[in-house]
């Protein structure tokens, strides 16, 4: 029986390493590094131990990879200048030259490929994700909202009704508008390949607050919109890396974020032009949204199924009060598909062995909890958030589904 010894050491706030696989003649190992959200690269490590090599040369997503039976190339299912995963062949000795093998409109993920024989196999799969819309008292059935070929999500309503998402019908994941019935849809953003999510508008209207990961660890950004004429500037980072799920106070002042920079998360707060952070939470956040006078923040804890809340930016007593749980068991709220309006937290129950997904309505006066729709239908479990908005009138819900 062997020895087990270890080979790698992952650096600090990295994701571990992942997915070892030997060379054809046993030498070498190629391996994932998981350094972020869908940022990932491979490496090449002798089977001796040392130092790793690495082989990619941009931080996207990687779903498998597999070697070439002559050991002199790895087959890759990559995001590579895209968040569509397509098939890559690197040389080992000129990584430099990917060459594409298979992009296109799903994603090819998992390549296998056989060493006695010039064969491959992989798996294409496609998420048709969809943005439904329902009435938020519950009344009637989902209607089909935006749709694409591709992926639609994460959308948010903003003060005027109009809507923004996110869309990789492109080819890559980018921020879209539309007006309120859907229509006028319009792509405002071209980032070309890193991932974006959680967008939230600004209390007046003019900002949609977003994260993305152009350099492979999520920051912050702002992006200016006419959300009458779908037209927006350019994004602006604020340089709070790593920094995810931004939230605007009630003022506009300030822009909430989770980050991890303490070794766990925690919400964050800073000034909307940017500048230097400070922490709010102590025991843990991740999701957080300002109640509509500012005077409670609530929140989300990271791998944990409820909300709690603590003072806001407007409260006049904020050190006595501390934070406390308001929304948990029997309910499993899903850590980033949730929501307030001035008088419920609207979120996504995660299904149970005893009940279904469903969107629930959390009366915060009552404590009383309504459903406003079962999600009987498959709803992928993924790390990208579906999208659970209310309308400025509270009388419409979106969310995504396939």
């Amino acid at each position: 029986m062997g020895v087990k010894r270890k080979l790698t050491d992952p650096p600090p706030l990295a994701d571990g390493d992942w997915n070892p696989k030997f060379s054809p003649d046993g030498l070498t190992v190629a391996f994932k590094r998981v350094t972020g959200y869908w940022a990932d690269e491979i490496y090449l490590l002798p089977r001796a131990g040392g130092t790793p090599r690495r082989l990619t040369d941009a931080r996207g997503g990687i779903w498998g990879h597999a070697w070439t039976a002559d050991g002199k190339s790895l087959i890759v299912s990559w995001q590579r200048s895209s968040t569509i995963f397509g098939l890559w062949r690197i040389p080992l000795d000129a990584p430099s030259g990917a060459e594409s093998i298979t992009q296109g409109g799903s994603d090819a993920i998992t390549p296998a490929t056989s060493l006695k024989a010039s064969r491959m196999a992989w798996v294409n799969q496609l998420w048709d994700l969809n943005i439904y819309r329902i009435l938020a008292n519950g009344v009637g059935k989902p209607t089909k909202l935006i749709a694409s070929t591709l992926r639609d999500q994460g959308a948010t309503y903003s003060p005027d009704g109009s809507i923004a998402f996110i869309s990789d019908r492109s080819g890559s994941k980018e921020i879209w508008l539309a007006k309120g019935d859907g229509s006028g849809q319009a792509q405002v953003t071209h980032f070309g390949g890193p991932s974006i999510d959680h967008l939230q508008w600004s209390p007046d209207g003019r900002m949609v607050a977003f994260d993305a990961r152009p350099h492979g660890y999520s920051d912050i950004f702002t992006l200016e919109c006419d959300s009458a004429r779908a037209r927006c500037g350019e994004p602006k980072p604020l340089s709070m890396a790593p920094a995810v799920i931004p939230s605007w106070s009630a003022d506009g002042e300030f822009i909430y974020f989770a980050s991890d920079r303490t070794g766990k998360w925690e919400i964050w707060r800073v000034v909307a032009s940017g500048g230097r952070p400070l922490q709010v939470t102590k025991n843990g956040g991740y999701m957080s949204r300002e109640s509509r006078d500012g005077k409670w923040l609530y929140f989300s804890k990271y791998m944990r199924d409820s909300i709690w809340r603590a003072p806001g930016s407007q409260a006049q007593n904020r050190t006595a009060l501390g934070e406390a749980e308001v929304l948990g068991p029997p309910y499993k709220v899903k850590t980033d598909d949730w929501t307030i309006t001035a008088d419920e937290i609207v979120f996504l129950d995660s299904a149970t062995s005893t009940h279904p997904a469903a969107i629930r309505a959390y009366r915060i006066a009552t404590g009383r909890t309504r459903s406003i729709l079962e999600l009987t239908e498959l709803l992928p479990d993924t790390r990208g958030n579906m999208g659970i908005s209310v309308s400025p009138d509270s009388r419409w819900v979106l969310y995504s589904q396939l």
